[in-house]
């Protein structure tokens, strides 16, 4: 078996290509030597080249995830803080419900006994006291 690498520096790989991505090409003769499907070098070439374009892309695609998961996690922070405000006003709307539903009750406690004393007066009859 024997490995090459490519050339960097041929003309038809920019820097920039070269900054992103290191390519490896091997090769692996048998030793029978009826190897058919020799690649060649504007093969290899054209390979790395598509390689290179479906990186780009997948880097492209990466940062608009990355991008979109900021913008959902700062959406979320900002629902989970309306969530804890609603349920800090559904705590005080819930104490005030029942504050005056007690309220009430001592009303209508009160307006009943005053009936109540309302009534044994009646019954007395002829008494004044009231």
């Amino acid at each position: 078996m024997s490995v090459s690498s490519a050339d960097d520096s041929e003309d038809e790989i920019d820097d920039e290509t070269a900054k992103h991505v290191t390519a490896f090409t091997s090769r692996y003769e048998s030793d029978d030597d009826s190897c058919d499907e020799d690649v060649s070098y504007k093969e290899l070439v054209a390979s790395y080249k598509e390689l290179y374009v479906r990186i780009e892309e997948v880097c492209k695609t990466r940062e608009e995830h990355k991008r979109i998961i900021a913008q959902l996690q700062v959406e979320k922070e900002k629902l989970l803080s309306t969530v804890t405000d609603l349920k800090n006003e559904v705590t005080l709307l819930s104490s005030k419900l029942e504050n005056m539903t007690n309220s009430i009750r001592m009303l209508n406690n009160g307006s009943d006994m005053l009936n109540e004393i309302i009534q044994v007066g009646k019954e007395a009859g002829n008494l004044k006291a009231i």
